[in-house]
Formats: structure tokens, sequence, C-alpha cells
């Protein structure tokens, strides 16, 4: 197994264990306007290959201008210039939406991706994480005390996880059938580790909107977020962003 997959396994079980003991929060979705900065989509993915495969992945945080109803924006970066994050070689695992279920037994699958210092291998570099601009005026101001200025300051790691299955909660013990996603972006300031993050509805309603043409996900984060330094929550209130993921198979 190499060490992306290696990262992958470390990161989802570390996600999951968190999920059991995370309180349920309300997520809402709506599609994402097309990007006029996007290049072409590479098509239709070929049905034949495997859910299961390695892939190289562009990640946009935030839909254009921050401003209502973005909260939370990418800012471009790079020469030439680009919005959007990057993975390559990866295989984050189930990626596509669920079958229907059989019978009554819900049909488990999940993908996570992370990006930067997660669970990096020695000598491995880490991917850019980006800088961002933050509508929340709240927020920023507990940012800016513990030294992060997040248009400036980079972010050391991004991950993304969409879990379909039976879960268990601290709330409900008993398994229930669950679709949700959930996004995590964390700076590390004076030897401590901030994490900003929140979950989509652990609902049984599929969360976020599959696009089978450009094999993308487009998914709305529309909850309460919390901003944790190490396991101390320091801030939570309400954000409203858009996340898009695109595979680009090989």
């Amino acid at each position: 197994m190499n060490s992306r997959s290696n990262r992958l396994f470390a990161f989802v079980l570390l996600l999951l264990g968190i999920v059991l003991v995370s309180a349920i929060t309300v997520g809402v979705l709506w599609a994402k306007p097309d990007n006029p900065n996007k290049p072409e989509s590479p098509g239709k993915p070929d049905e034949s290959l495997p859910d299961y495969v390695e892939a190289d992945f562009k990640i946009w945080i935030g839909n254009g201008d921050v401003d209502p109803p973005e909260d939370v924006v990418l800012q471009p970066f790079g020469d030439p210039v680009i919005d959007y994050l990057f993975v390559d070689d990866w295989n984050g695992g189930l990626w596509l939406p669920r079958p229907p279920k059989k019978g009554n037994k819900p049909v488990e699958g999940g993908w996570s991706v992370d990006l930067g210092m997660m669970n990096l291998p020695p000598g491995e570099e880490p991917e850019y994480c980006g800088t961002y601009q933050i509508n929340d005026q709240g927020l920023l101001n507990k940012l800016n005390e513990v030294g992060i200025y997040p248009e400036d300051t980079d972010a050391n790691s991004v991950s993304i996880l969409h879990y379909e299955g039976d879960l268990r909660t601290v709330d409900n013990p008993d398994p229930v059938d669950a679709d949700f996603w959930r996004i995590g972006i964390t700076w590390v300031v004076d030897n401590t580790l901030y994490r900003l993050d929140a979950d989509t509805e652990f609902g049984s309603e599929p969360e976020g909107e599959f696009d089978e043409i450009n094999d993308a996900w487009t998914v709305t984060f529309d909850t309460v977020f919390e901003l944790y330094a190490r396991d101390n929550k320091i801030w939570e209130g309400p954000l409203s962003f858009t996340v898009e993921i695109q595979r680009i198979l090989p």
C-alpha cells in the first residue's frame, strides 16, 4: 500500500471516530453555478472503471467573491493563477453515488481526501492548502486573536469526507442510515493546531449533487461551524459556502 493509501485509511479512521461523538448539525443544499474559469470538462466518466481508482481531483472552496451565501472562499493563487486546490494520483474510496438500497439494508460507502500536513509520511511534500477570505467578523476576530490571518496565513491541511451507510452516534446508539459530508480546514500557530470544521445533516436523504457529465460533486455547507484549539472549542457560528470536487480520470 503506497503512502497516499496509508494516509487515506488513517484519515478515514480518524474522521469516523470523530463522527461517533459529533452532534447532529443541519445542512442545506443547492447547486453551484457554472464557474467561468473552470477548464473544459473531461467528459462523462467511463462506467467500466471501478469506483476505487487513482485519479486527480480539483477542489473549489467557495464560489466567486466572498459575499453571502459564500462565507469562505479560497483565494486564487499560482502562476498561472488557478482558483482550485489540486491533488494527484489519489484513491479516495467510493466516489460515485451509492446504488439504491437492496431491501432494508443500506449500502455502505465512503470517500475522503486530505491535502497538506494530515498524516504526511516523512519526506513527502505537502500539497498547497490555500489562503481564504472569510465573511464573518466574529470568526475573523477569533482567528486574528490567536495569530491567524486567513487571507495571509497558509492553511496546513484541508480534509473532506463523504459517508453513506449505517451510523451510530452518542445521541442515537442504534444504527441509522446516514448520508453526510464533513469538511475541515486547519492552521498551525506556535505549535497549536486550530481546526475549523462542520458536517452536513446526518439524515438518510442524499447530501450533495452529483454531475455525471463533469464527474463532479457539489456540496453546500450551510450550518454551524466550530473552531477548535487542539481539543478546546473556542468559537462557533453559522457559515455557508459551496464546495465542488471534480474527478479527472487517468
